[in-house]
């Protein structure tokens, strides 16, 4: 087992609406199965019910994994003078969203597929993840996904490591396609859910070894831990 060992097992109960068409949850399982396939997860259960009247499909899943007893990274590590990294770009998800919410001609398809995919389709950084898990205790010393924004679980990770942040607005790793919608739309692209990303914190002094292994998606320097 890796240090580091990620989720292996996973769990889907649906909640179904009554006229869902059978295609339809096929094509919702299939889409489940190809990405377990990928990461090497396993479905192993759940379950399923109707809704009644309600026309609501909930889809509800649990993953299950391991880790080497003293190395789960947690959110409560963090100390002043930590460098603060994210992988990959920021507001791609959110930008996508806004262009189903509000379509317009205005945009290159090209940019409003390439953020529409990026909501639909996020790319989980589990190699990213293990990867940082595999270093050293106390090299990367807090790590936590983004799903309520960066500004939202960056103050997760403050309140439980009892330090504050300075993050540099002109380091936010934004896309062209993220800015091009933004401003088409006149959307604030430092809001909203930044998905298939991760926020951490790591001593300086390690910033050019995380860098040689992990390449770009964790290069993404925003700023210090502050007291």
């Amino acid at each position: 087992m890796p240090l580091w060992g990620g989720a292996s097992l996973c769990l889907v109960s649906l909640l179904l609406p009554p006229h869902l068409s059978v295609d339809v949850l096929d094509g919702i399982y299939a889409g489940l199965r190809a990405e377990a396939q990928r990461f090497a997860t396993t479905i192993v259960g759940g379950n399923i019910s109707g809704t009644g009247v309600a026309q609501q499909l909930v889809i509800d899943i649990t993953l299950l994994g391991t880790v080497a007893r003293g190395h789960a990274i947690l959110r409560s590590g963090a100390k002043v003078g930590d460098l603060l990294c994210v992988t990959g770009s920021l507001g791609d998800s959110a930008a996508g969203l806004q262009t189903f919410l509000r379509p317009t001609t205005n945009i290159s398809q090209h940019d409003v597929q390439a953020v529409r995919e990026r909501h639909t389709a996020p790319l989980p950084r589990v190699h990213e993840g293990q990867l940082l898990g595999s270093f050293t205790v106390g090299q990367v010393s807090a790590m936590l996904d983004i799903s309520d924004g960066l500004s939202g679980d960056l103050q997760h990770l403050c309140e439980r490591s009892g330090c504050g942040a300075r993050v540099e607005l002109a380091a936010l790793p934004l896309t062209e396609a993220c800015l091009n919608v933004a401003r088409a739309l006149q959307h604030d692209p430092w809001t909203g859910r930044f998905m298939a990303v991760k926020i951490m914190s790591c001593f300086l002094q390690y910033r050019q070894k995380l860098w040689r292994p992990c390449g770009p998606p964790c290069s993404n320097n925003l700023g210090l831990l502050s007291p």
